[in-house]
């Protein structure tokens, strides 16, 4: 077999066609080697003779890539032969290159309210009608269950979800929905129970702020006190507003509208305690 090359390592590689079999693998890989490089350099040739402008040099930006495998590398930023196998070459200055499995889309904005919490607000409100004509009527207020709903929201629900779902309930009574005990229509804000109803907008965020600051854990006692504590978040209002609305000395105003509904009112705070107790345990998806 005979191999010949050119002067100074430049010119053409010549094997004769009968021995090449019969070379040696380290001499028939360096063989092999030489020819991909001439051919590279013959094709980077053809490239740099078509970009010629008329009158100027040949473009540099057209072969990175040709120019870098005729050098014997591989393509710029690829891996590239070296002692111990291939390795990667470093980027470019100011390129970012991508984190595998991620995408380079922005994420999407998040909703103000999911599907999720629109459930959550959508049963509480839902709640909040069935337990109003559970109703006892012996004076100016009506004895109803809904303080039990709006607890429960209270300890179950984020306070943004407590406080939407209250609102929404009220607005619904006010937009003329029988929702209410007495029926519905703007003629209840002269009702001199509306009041309570704008203490449950102020007690169920109230209750579940303190829950979620002070009672992580749902611990029974600390349910209890944060009912007894939230009480005058639904009575200031509710007492203030009957004397207004009836004109009433405070004695009887707070006579009437706090102290004949304590008790009451404390059977309601444990049993929706124990109630909010156990749904926490069964129904996950109220949490907040």
């Amino acid at each position: 077999m005979t191999v010949s090359t050119g002067a100074g390592g430049g010119g053409a590689v010549v094997v004769s066609a009968g021995g090449f079999c019969g070379v040696q693998a380290p001499a028939r890989n360096a063989i092999i080697t030489r020819l991909g490089i001439q051919r590279f350099k013959f094709l980077a040739i053809l490239y740099k003779s078509r970009d010629l402008p008329p009158g100027g040099a040949a473009s540099s930006e057209r072969l990175p890539v040709l120019r870098h495998r005729a050098d014997g590398g591989g393509p710029p930023g690829r891996s590239s032969p070296g002692a111990r196998g291939w390795r990667r070459q470093p980027d470019a200055p100011g390129t970012r290159r991508p984190a595998s499995g991620s995408s380079e889309k922005e994420p999407a904005p998040k909703d103000p309210l999911n599907s999720r919490q629109l459930t959550r607000v959508a049963f509480f409100v839902v709640l909040n009608i069935v337990t109003a004509q559970l109703c006892l009527t012996f004076w100016a207020v009506p004895l109803t269950m809904q303080t039990v709903s709006v607890r429960l929201a209270g300890y179950l629900l984020p306070t943004r979800d407590a406080a939407l779902a209250q609102l929404t309930y009220v607005l619904m009574g006010l937009i003329g929905f029988p929702v209410f005990a007495g029926g519905g229509g703007l003629q209840s804000v002269l009702s001199p129970s509306f009041g309570y109803l704008l203490g449950f907008i102020l007690i169920a965020p109230c209750m579940s702020l303190l829950s979620r600051r002070f009672n992580p854990e749902n611990r029974y006692s600390r349910m209890l006190g944060i009912g007894l504590v939230s009480m005058p978040a639904l009575f200031v209002p509710g007492v203030a507003y009957l004397k207004w609305i009836l004109n009433l000395p405070w004695q009887e105003a707070v006579l009437g509208g706090f102290v004949a509904f304590l008790l009451p009112d404390l059977v309601k705070i444990v049993l929706s305690a124990t109630l909010a107790r156990r749904l926490k345990k069964l129904e996950p998806w109220l949490l907040g």
